[in-house]
């Protein structure tokens, strides 16, 4: 599944990504130029944030669940989150143990 949500152009999302890795390393890298396509995998989930470079600055994109599929022409390949979590057991969240 992808999702893509109205985008500012600022780096804060819906995820759990460390708010560091959300707002200083995020704008770090986007000032990279040559900088293309900047994936961040969510710890808690099977998820990621793609932001990738577009005429008029970044655009987001958002996959969820393991079924979702990153394309990624800028190196000629895809990433499958099946893949990247091969083998990963999420921990339950804690609104899910709140609600048990």
């Amino acid at each position: 599944m992808i999702a893509t949500p109205d985008y500012q152009g600022g780096c804060r999302g819906h995820f759990r990504i460390d708010s560091t890795d959300e707002s200083e390393k995020c704008e770090s890298y986007r000032s990279i130029n040559l900088l293309r396509v900047y994936v961040r995998v969510e710890q808690s989930s099977a998820a990621a944030i793609v932001d990738r470079r577009a005429d008029s600055g970044f655009e987001r994109e958002v996959y969820i669940g393991m079924d979702a599929v990153i394309p990624l022409p800028e190196i000629r390949c895809q990433l499958t989150l099946a893949d990247l979590y091969e083998n990963v057991e999420f921990l339950p969240l804690e609104e899910d143990l709140s609600n048990e």
